[in-house]
């Protein structure tokens, strides 16, 4: 893992990778949850968003029961926006509860 805060060449939107999962959610989150898969096995470094987005993007992964993917967005958006206090609020969460891991929370 690459520390928090790193740049990298990140030129496709979150936005419709958003929409569609949002849409999702509800109707069919089997489908959601291949979606996340596909994003994750793609890469995260590529894609930008606003710190909101990536946080709602996580909230959906943790409605969808898809908790890798729920982590990975946080910590990804917090690559792109350090310091963030929602972002990191989510992944120190995260970190005390279902990805139990209280060395990463405290370097958080």
């Amino acid at each position: 893992m690459t520390e928090l805060g790193s740049q990298t060449s990140r030129s496709k939107s979150l936005w419709p990778f958003y929409r569609e999962v949002d849409g999702l959610e509800f109707s069919n989150p089997p489908i959601a949850r291949e979606r996340f898969d596909q994003i994750l096995a793609e890469g995260l470094s590529h894609y930008t968003g606003p710190p909101d987005l990536w946080h709602n993007i996580a909230i959906t992964a943790g409605c969808v029961q898809h908790n890798q993917a729920q982590l990975a967005f946080v910590e990804e958006g917090l690559r792109e926006w350090l310091e963030k206090v929602d972002l990191l609020c989510d992944a120190l969460q995260y970190r005390f509860s279902s990805h139990f891991d209280p060395e990463q929370a405290q370097r958080l």
